[in-house]
Formats: C-alpha cells, sequence, structure tokens
C-alpha cells in the first residue's frame, strides 16, 4: 500500500482472517494516543494486567504508569501487561476497549478485522487482515505524536 495514496500496489491473500499478533498493539496505540487524555497521566496497574503471559514489563499490581510510559512500553518492548493497563485505565475494562479498537478499525476502513484483546495474543475471533494490517500503519503513520 502507497503510504501517501493508500493505493493498494501488490496484494496476495489480501483479505485473509489471520491472527494479528503484536501488530493488535498499534490499533492500542491509536486508541490511546486518540483518547483525549495527557500522555503524562497515570493509569494503575491491575492484578489481571500483571498476570498476562509473555512479553512484559513486569508491573506491579497498585503501580502507577504515565500513559506516555506504557506507550513506550508497548512499542517499544512490546509489553502484554502494558496494553492490558491502557486498555482497563482507558476504557474501564478490556472488553469495552476492545470494542472500540474494532470500531476504530471499521472507522478507518479496516473493516475485516475484530479484536478480543490490547494485546494480540491468539485468541478467538481476534483477527485482522494483511490489508487492514496496511490501513492500521498507514492511518497510525499520520499521528504526529508517534
Amino acid at each position: 500500500m502507497d503510504a501517501a495514496t493508500g493505493k493498494l500496489l501488490y496484494q496476495k491473500d489480501a483479505d485473509l482472517r489471520l491472527p494479528p499478533a503484536s501488530t493488535t498493539k498499534v490499533v492500542t496505540a491509536i486508541l490511546a494516543l486518540e483518547s483525549g487524555r495527557s500522555l503524562t497521566q497515570t493509569l494503575v496497574v491491575s492484578k489481571e494486567a500483571t498476570r498476562v503471559p509473555a512479553s512484559k514489563l513486569y508491573l506491579r499490581p497498585g503501580q502507577s504508569v504515565s500513559i506516555e510510559e506504557l506507550l513506550y512500553g508497548i512499542m517499544l518492548a512490546s509489553a502484554n501487561d502494558a496494553s492490558m493497563v491502557l486498555a482497563q485505565g482507558i476504557a474501564g475494562s478490556v472488553e469495552r476497549f476492545t470494542d472500540l479498537m474494532t470500531q476504530k478499525a471499521h472507522q478507518i476502513g479496516a473493516t475485516n478485522s475484530n479484536f478480543t484483546n490490547p494485546h494480540g495474543l491468539t485468541a478467538p475471533d481476534h483477527y485482522s487482515t494483511a490489508k487492514d494490517l496496511a490501513v492500521f500503519f498507514r492511518y497510525a503513520m499520520k499521528n504526529s505524536t508517534w
């Protein structure tokens, strides 16, 4: 996909639904950046967030972390725990946040994606496509905060 025009330059199985893995975090970051909250605002780490497996920052329950630090954690360290903290802190629950992720995806033209978590660990009904991923990255690159 051409970043400037959105024109598809090449595609193969562009609409095949597959687990998006950690590229999910790009949509998590988009929602955090567009939430209207200050990057310096702190969010409190829940026990649930610390229990998510795999890549993490090893946050502690009750710890306060700024949105900016959490964004760095998800984009540089692919931290699943930081993704959970952002989801819970911004939307009140992971379920509400993932609904917002799916709505945002559809709003920007990524209509063949559905999210059930903010980190990308494989889960039922958590999917995207190569074409939709290109749409996410193109959209994200327009945000001057990156």
